[in-house]
């Protein structure tokens, strides 16, 4: 049974992708994968961005309470 070159590069081609990784599936792994990455990465910068505005804040407070606060204290 001869096949033609078109169609047997086409299939090898198509078999190739998939072990890759780059079919259809793999590319939707792909993206849920970076997706969870990049919101575990934004959850972590928003909490340190808080966590940061908290302290400027209460050494602000702090500095209003007890005294002032800086070169000459």
């Amino acid at each position: 049974m001869a096949r033609d070159v078109e169609t047997v590069t086409s299939r090898y081609d198509e078999l190739a992708a998939r072990m890759d990784g780059y079919g259809p599936a793999g590319l939707d792994v792909r993206r849920r994968y970076y997706g969870r990455a990049m919101g575990s990465l934004v959850r972590r910068v928003a909490t340190m961005g808080m966590a940061i505005g908290l302290l400027i804040v209460a050494t602000i407070g702090f500095g209003l309470v007890v005294g002032p606060i800086g070169w000459t204290g």
